[in-house]
């Protein structure tokens, strides 16, 4: 068996009240509109809501940087250890020297550096 809904009683209307505030919402939007509403007063409501979404925007760009950094250190780091494995003649050549190189040892250094270069991005792909 089936229970039916009561019934309602006779001449009662159902609110019109939906239960939104009038300062929320549309209603807010038509008063805002109203010409004896100052700049002020509109600065003054909408101000809460723009702190706050500074506030978020802040909190958002941080946590971008840090996220950033974590590769940013490991690049480094790997970088720091390819070098390593060049010869220490190399690492330590100023570049005026390098670009004063002739044929064969320019050819050798830049194959060593791009080397290094692939062996460094081969590790972010893995």
């Amino acid at each position: 068996m089936v229970a039916k809904p009561l019934p309602k009683p006779p001449g009662k209307r159902q609110s019109s009240d939906s239960g939104v505030e009038p300062d929320r919402g549309a209603l807010l939007q038509e008063r805002d509109q109203r010409p004896g509403l100052s700049q002020e007063k509109k600065d003054q409501r909408i101000a809460p809501f723009v702190s706050d979404f500074d506030h978020q925007d802040k909190e958002h760009v941080q946590e971008t940087k840090e996220e950033l950094d974590s590769p940013l250190q490991t690049a480094e780091k790997a970088f720091a250890v390819e070098l390593l494995t060049m010869p220490a003649a190399s690492r330590k050549m100023k570049r005026k020297d390098l670009l004063n190189l002739q044929g064969g040892e320019e050819v050798a250094l830049t194959a060593a550096v791009v080397s290094v270069c692939f062996q460094i991005l081969s590790q972010f792909t893995e």
